[in-house]
């Protein structure tokens, strides 16, 4: 009986790694849209259309935009995207049919390194847009804010989940510690998504995201529940071998 209650969360863990594995295959790889061409230090965006092929640049460097156009352009904005969350970080207007610039990387990475997606986009009749990946260099990821901040959640994480750990196995006739280990799983998950973009081997799409807290909440419930099953259910086989005296 033990085993089949534990069955309900092992399926929903199932789920969740299932959805964070297709997550990460399913990144499709960017690329242009409409009548432009467009390079970032001189390769073109094709090149660097995914977080595998990121172009490389030094966090004190800079980011070069280049984008040619079969139509009259208007206008163009470069934006940085992150986790799903996409914001501005140059607007400009035009008349001609190309635009550049020149963006410092130290400006927007002096938090963090690790793999970026930058966006550009062009206004005008008809409009553009091409989405690449870069991939931030020259520090330890460690000791950057971002990354001594993914580390410290998760030593704070793995706290819980040995806070949950220990109330599971107490003999007190219910489950405990199952909203530590909710909580664990919610701030391993981050640090995970932290550390991995900052070391530049995950890129956290809002999909990633929400896969990899799914599968960290999965196990904080599944671990306290899957340990009090076992320990309680050895403890009634203990008790119930023991013999009544004679």
């Amino acid at each position: 009986m033990r085993r089949r209650k534990a069955y309900p969360f092992l399926s929903v863990l199932a789920l969740a790694v299932a959805g964070w594995l297709w997550a990460l295959a399913g990144s499709a790889a960017a690329q242009v849209s409409g009548p432009c061409t467009a390079a970032m230090n001189g390769v073109d965006v094709n090149q660097i259309s995914t977080p595998g092929t990121a172009l490389e640049v030094p966090y004190d460097g800079t980011i070069k935009v280049q984008v040619e156009s079969q139509a009259p352009i208007t206008g163009q904005t470069v934006a940085l995207e992150f986790a799903g969350i996409r914001w501005t970080v140059w607007s400009g207007t035009s008349s001609g049919t190309s635009w550049g610039h020149t963006t410092d990387v130290a400006k927007y990475a002096k938090y963090g390194v690790g793999v970026y997606k930058v966006v550009g986009e062009s206004t005008g009749a008809p409009a553009c847009t091409g989405t690449a990946y870069v991939k931030v260099t020259g520090k330890s990821p460690l000791t950057t804010v971002a990354g001594i901040a993914g580390a410290v959640v998760g030593v704070i994480g793995l706290g819980l989940l040995f806070a949950s750990v220990l109330a599971a196995v107490k003999p007190s006739g219910g489950v405990g510690g199952i909203g530590a280990g909710v909580l664990a799983g919610i701030l391993l998950g981050a640090s995970f998504l932290v550390l991995t973009q900052q070391f530049a081997i995950v890129y956290p799409t809002a999909m990633v995201v929400g896969g990899t807290l799914a599968v960290g909440i999965a196990l904080g419930i599944l671990i306290p529940v899957g340990l009090h099953a076992a320990t309680a259910g050895g403890g009634g086989a203990a008790a119930g071998s023991v013999q009544p005296p004679r």
